[in-house]
């Protein structure tokens, strides 16, 4: 990519260091938003794990890691649940 005149390039520069400071912020916060949800599944999974027969412990992590990690517009449905929960089921 070139700037549109020889002697502009100083332009360039300037717009390609605001583009990576815009993309390092970005995945900053990424970062600071995902590592609190990892270390929680973390720990949720060695109490389900610990406390509940294995059927138990799908539903509870599957509506779980919904809650941690799900889009608000786009949450798993009991029909997902179901459909997950029986097929695990007829496979064991």
């Amino acid at each position: 990519m070139t700037a549109s005149n020889h002697l502009n390039c100083g332009d360039l520069t300037e717009f390609i260091d605001t583009m990576l400071e815009l993309l390092i912020a970005g995945q900053e916060r990424i970062l600071d938003e995902l590592i609190p949800k990892m270390d929680a599944t973390e720990k949720l999974t060695l109490y389900l794990t610990s406390h509940y027969k294995q059927i138990d412990y799908e539903f509870l992590y599957l509506l779980s890691m919904d809650k941690l990690f799900g889009n608000k517009r786009n949450r798993l449905t009991l029909i997902d649940l179901e459909k997950h929960i029986g097929s695990r089921k007829s496979k064991n």
